[in-house]
């Protein structure tokens, strides 16, 4: 299995989308979030700071540290068991608000619940058809 993007919606982007070539976006976004369904009724989380950021190891600490701290406020409502990868490609990400942070996180575990059950509704059916 691979882990795959949620939507465009569950990322920041640091930069006027319109001067940006479609093939850029990807590159260009400060935080992306990616999930795996995992086989057991645990959540997995990490972070990982890409080298395109730049950031000095206590810049790179600083933000998983912040990370990790909107993640643990929002994990009590994750109720799907999944890997999460938060990778972030931008150390702007540091000029974002905690409130902005957290709202995005929130974004993405709202948005990973629908996807989660819809693709859950998905197989059920492919089940009975096949079954």
């Amino acid at each position: 299995m691979e882990f795959q993007r949620l939507s465009k919606k569950s990322s920041v982007l640091f930069r006027n989308k319109a001067y940006v070539k479609k093939f850029d976006l990807e590159r260009d976004f400060g935080i992306v979030f990616r999930w795996i369904p995992w086989a057991e009724e645990a959540l997995r989380f990490s972070v990982v700071i890409a080298k395109c950021a730049k950031c000095s190891s206590v810049m790179r600490n600083a933000i998983k540290r912040r990370i990790r701290h909107c993640f643990f406020l929002i994990f009590p409502y994750v109720t799907v068991p999944v890997g999460v990868v938060c990778v972030v490609k931008n150390r702007f990400i540091m000029d974002l608000s905690f409130s902005d942070l957290l709202s995005l996180f929130e974004d993405f575990v709202r948005n990973l619940k629908i996807t989660y059950l819809q693709r859950q509704c998905d197989n059920n059916k492919v089940g009975k058809e096949n079954g």
